[in-house]
Protein backbone atom coordinates (compact mmCIF):
# COMPACT_ATOMS: atom_id res chain seq x y z
CA UNK A 1 0.00 0.00 0.00
CA UNK A 2 1.21 3.71 -0.54
CA UNK A 3 2.68 5.62 2.15
CA UNK A 4 0.50 8.59 0.42
CA UNK A 5 -2.82 5.84 1.50
CA UNK A 6 -1.77 5.54 4.60
CA UNK A 7 -1.16 9.47 5.30
CA UNK A 8 -4.24 10.41 4.02
CA UNK A 9 -6.04 7.83 6.66
CA UNK A 10 -3.85 8.55 9.28
CA UNK A 11 -4.82 12.60 8.41
CA UNK A 12 -8.22 12.81 8.02
CA UNK A 13 -9.97 9.55 7.88
CA UNK A 14 -12.11 10.19 5.66
CA UNK A 15 -14.87 7.73 3.81
CA UNK A 16 -12.61 7.36 0.75
CA UNK A 17 -9.42 6.91 2.39
CA UNK A 18 -10.96 4.24 4.65
CA UNK A 19 -12.47 2.50 2.02
CA UNK A 20 -9.36 2.33 -0.37
CA UNK A 21 -7.51 1.42 2.39
CA UNK A 22 -9.65 -2.22 3.24
CA UNK A 23 -10.27 -2.80 -0.34
CA UNK A 24 -6.43 -2.68 -1.27
CA UNK A 25 -6.00 -4.15 1.73
CA UNK A 26 -7.99 -7.46 1.37
CA UNK A 27 -6.80 -7.63 -2.69
CA UNK A 28 -2.94 -7.89 -1.08
CA UNK A 29 -4.21 -10.27 1.79
CA UNK A 30 -6.53 -12.51 0.70
CA UNK A 31 -9.56 -12.78 2.93
CA UNK A 32 -9.57 -11.29 6.43
CA UNK A 33 -11.55 -11.64 9.90
CA UNK A 34 -13.70 -8.03 11.05
CA UNK A 35 -11.42 -8.51 14.04
CA UNK A 36 -8.07 -8.81 12.15
CA UNK A 37 -8.84 -6.05 9.94
CA UNK A 38 -9.62 -3.97 12.22
CA UNK A 39 -6.63 -4.79 14.63
CA UNK A 40 -4.43 -3.68 11.26
CA UNK A 41 -6.15 -0.12 11.66
CA UNK A 42 -6.11 0.90 15.48
CA UNK A 43 -5.87 4.95 14.45
CA UNK A 44 -9.56 4.26 12.99
CA UNK A 45 -12.63 4.27 15.27
CA UNK A 46 -14.12 0.61 15.08
CA UNK A 47 -17.70 2.04 14.07
CA UNK A 48 -16.42 4.30 10.86
CA UNK A 49 -14.50 1.05 10.33
CA UNK A 50 -18.15 -1.01 9.96
CA UNK A 51 -19.95 1.68 8.13
CA UNK A 52 -16.78 1.94 5.48
CA UNK A 53 -17.69 -2.24 5.41
CA UNK A 54 -20.76 -2.13 5.11
CA UNK A 55 -21.16 1.17 2.21
CA UNK A 56 -18.17 -1.18 0.54
CA UNK A 57 -20.57 -4.97 0.70
CA UNK A 58 -23.18 -2.92 -0.98
CA UNK A 59 -21.33 -1.25 -3.74
CA UNK A 60 -20.49 -4.96 -4.33
CA UNK A 61 -16.66 -4.38 -4.10
CA UNK A 62 -16.45 -6.46 -0.51
CA UNK A 63 -17.91 -9.82 -0.07
CA UNK A 64 -19.30 -10.40 4.32
CA UNK A 65 -19.15 -14.11 4.54
CA UNK A 66 -21.67 -15.75 7.65
CA UNK A 67 -19.47 -16.12 10.84
CA UNK A 68 -16.96 -19.10 10.67
CA UNK A 69 -15.76 -19.87 14.23
CA UNK A 70 -17.21 -16.03 15.83
CA UNK A 71 -16.37 -13.90 13.24
CA UNK A 72 -17.02 -12.49 9.88
CA UNK A 73 -15.09 -13.14 6.87
CA UNK A 74 -14.69 -10.08 4.31
CA UNK A 75 -13.39 -10.93 0.58
CA UNK A 76 -12.43 -8.38 -2.07
CA UNK A 77 -14.78 -8.51 -4.87
CA UNK A 78 -13.76 -9.03 -8.57
CA UNK A 79 -15.81 -6.77 -10.58
CA UNK A 80 -15.41 -9.03 -13.71
CA UNK A 81 -17.87 -11.82 -12.88
CA UNK A 82 -18.97 -10.86 -9.31
CA UNK A 83 -16.86 -13.50 -7.59
CA UNK A 84 -15.23 -13.13 -4.04
CA UNK A 85 -11.36 -13.34 -4.34
CA UNK A 86 -9.86 -14.42 -1.51
CA UNK A 87 -11.97 -16.61 0.63
CA UNK A 88 -12.73 -19.73 -2.03
CA UNK A 89 -9.43 -20.25 -3.51
CA UNK A 90 -10.72 -22.96 -4.90
CA UNK A 91 -13.29 -22.05 -6.93
CA UNK A 92 -12.98 -20.82 -10.67
CA UNK A 93 -14.01 -17.00 -10.71
CA UNK A 94 -11.56 -16.60 -7.24
CA UNK A 95 -8.47 -16.75 -10.24
CA UNK A 96 -9.46 -13.71 -11.48
CA UNK A 97 -7.54 -10.60 -10.54
CA UNK A 98 -9.25 -8.03 -8.23
CA UNK A 99 -10.60 -4.78 -8.93
CA UNK A 100 -8.17 -2.99 -7.17
CA UNK A 101 -5.13 -4.89 -9.08
CA UNK A 102 -6.59 -3.30 -12.13
CA UNK A 103 -6.83 0.00 -10.79
CA UNK A 104 -10.39 0.32 -10.12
Amino acid sequence: MSSQVLAGIDRSLDHASIDEWIVETLCRRGALTLDYLNSLFPKCEEARLLFSVDRLSRAGRIVISPPQGGDYLLSAQSTEDGSVTGAHSTSVGATREPACARGV
